[in-house]
């Protein structure tokens, strides 16, 4: 399938994707709002998401070197899966074993030992998620190795699949088990994927046999290693969030978690979807050496990625509360749900910006087995959110908490992006142009926003309805955005045709 036909059919299984995630969120506040509950649910699954970074590492450097093999001998692969599987589920089972035994310290190190009734229920839920860490293991890494074999499509389609399975279990059994039902949709869609994958992997000639992890190479264990650090790191980044987003009360670590799963659609959709159609692309062309269309496929994706993100992002933010009330507003979602949500997801929005790129150049560097820059990335990235995170604690504003996430993420993404030029090895002059572009797309948003400020606010006399006013204003502001982009000049040497070309 060439690449255009690629992104046709990730654009189609992303709407669905979509639609799901809205359903989800929409079961979410239907039955828990922003509760104690939830947040306690919340507060568990960063706890299993930290027990889970050893082995993601392991996935993701497991992604090339199977990559690598697949093209030689299958049979060799199926070896060298066999040895790195074992491994990961090694790691997964301590780790589970880790959540279940200390539970408690855990969760005291997050949420201290003052409220007892809401460390009840965060216990519960993690009791339950602990253990799930070997599903997850299995799901992640099957859904990575399609990577491998350049099946894209059929990784939105798993997706999708897990996706579905959980929200349709939290809505069949929230009011039978309460906020338990979270913990139940997540176990049961991670082991639909994996009954999914396993076929799926199995067809592609990988099969698995128990074997002793040796053999699997420096070059595995040092990608590992760097990811390891970067998503430890961000781990702990992502527990401290949690705990500082709980000192300002509760609620906001709920309101938080439904403007970022907006943000996420709009990371998905566009970003995480174009870098993992690029992924397969980026390890033919480092494994063939050529480094010259590896930088300028780049490159170009993400000019056009952030010309979109842009108008998108921005739309959003202007229409924010409308947003909110749109997709949650309704059972135990209401008042001031809704004004504290409204204002995270305009804290959260243009995160998606950053993000969406750091996948992009993410992949490329995981390609280039750039490790140390993985690594510095991450680090950088976590240590600065917690930084600012640290300072709304202290200064006691929830504004900059809330907004934590959308600096930090600057900030990683700009040295992603220094880091990317250097691994290319482009010349100052590309250097120079790269980051005049940067500051003219980041001129242009700023100037498009404003004027939407000065103008929309007087468009409200289109009619009585409030979505045709807001049809007409994202329509007026689409018009503005793109003469806004066209003045400066960032249309320019866009040759479209080249991204849509036959990988």
């Amino acid at each position: 399938m060439n690449f255009k036909k690629s992104i046709g059919w990730a654009g189609i299984l992303s709407l669905v994707g979509v639609a799901l995630s809205f359903c989800s969120q929409l079961v979410f506040s239907y039955f828990f709002g922003t509760t104690s509950a939830l947040d306690a649910y919340w507060v568990a699954f960063a706890i299993m998401y930290f027990l889970a970074f050893p082995f993601i590492s392991l996935r993701e450097a497991l992604v090339s070197e199977i990559h690598e093999r697949s093209l030689k001998d299958p049979a060799e692969a199926s070896i060298y899966f066999s040895k790195a599987i074992t491994l990961i589920l090694t790691v997964a089972l301590i780790g589970s074993a880790v959540g279940i035994i200390f539970s408690k310290p855990l969760i005291n190190l997050v949420v201290g030992g003052e409220n007892t009734s809401f460390h009840s229920e965060v216990l519960v839920k993690l009791l339950w998620l602990a253990p799930a860490l070997i599903l997850l293991a299995l799901s992640d890494t099957f859904n990575g190795l399609l990577t491998s074999y350049n099946r894209a499509i059929l990784q939105m389609l798993s997706r999708i699949l897990a996706a579905g399975s959980t929200v349709v279990i939290i809505a069949l059994a929230a009011n039978w088990i309460g906020s338990q039902a979270l913990v139940l949709g997540f176990v049961m869609g991670q082991a639909v994927n994996v009954i999914v994958l396993t076929i799926v992997l199995y067809r592609q000639g990988l099969s698995f046999k128990p074997s002793y992890p040796s053999g699997l190479g420096s070059t595995f264990f040092y990608l590992s290693g760097a990811l390891f650090c970067s998503y430890g790191i961000n781990q702990v980044y992502a527990v401290y969030e949690k705990s500082t987003l709980l000192s300002f009360g509760v609620g906001l670590v709920s309101a938080f978690q439904y403007s970022v799963s907006i943000t996420n659609i709009i990371i998905t959709v566009l970003g995480l979807s174009l870098a993992n159609l690029l992924w397969p692309r980026f390890l033919n062309h480092v494994a063939n050496q050529n480094t010259r269309h590896f930088y300028s496929e780049s490159a170009l994706s993400i000019k056009i990625l952030l010309i979109i993100l842009g108008w998108v992002c921005a739309l959003i933010f202007l229409h924010a509360q409308w947003v909110v009330e749109t997709v949650f507003a309704r059972g135990a979602f209401a008042g001031e749900a809704i004004t504290l949500t409204s204002l995270c997801l305009k804290m959260t929005i243009f995160s998606a910006i950053p993000v969406s790129i750091n996948f992009v150049l993410g992949r490329a560097m995981i390609s280039a087995r750039a490790s140390k820059s993985i690594m510095l990335v991450g680090f950088t990235t976590a240590i600065s959110g917690m930084l600012i995170l640290f300072l709304a604690g202290q200064f006691r504003e929830p504004r900059l908490a809330m907004s934590f996430w959308f600096i930090a993420n600057i900030l990683g993404c700009t040295l992603s992006g220094i880091l990317f030029l250097r691994q290319t090895q482009v010349q100052g002059a590309t250097f120079r142009n790269s980051f005049f572009w940067i500051l003219r797309y980041v001129i242009a948003v700023l100037v498009s926003v404003a004027l939407a400020y000065e103008f929309l606010d007087n468009l409200n006399h289109f009619s009585n309805f409030q979505l045709i006013n807001i049809v007409c204003q994202s329509v007026i502001f689409t018009l503005i955005y793109l003469v806004i982009v066209a003045i400066a000049g960032l249309f320019k040497n866009l040759p479209f045709s080249r991204l849509m070309g036959r990988a």
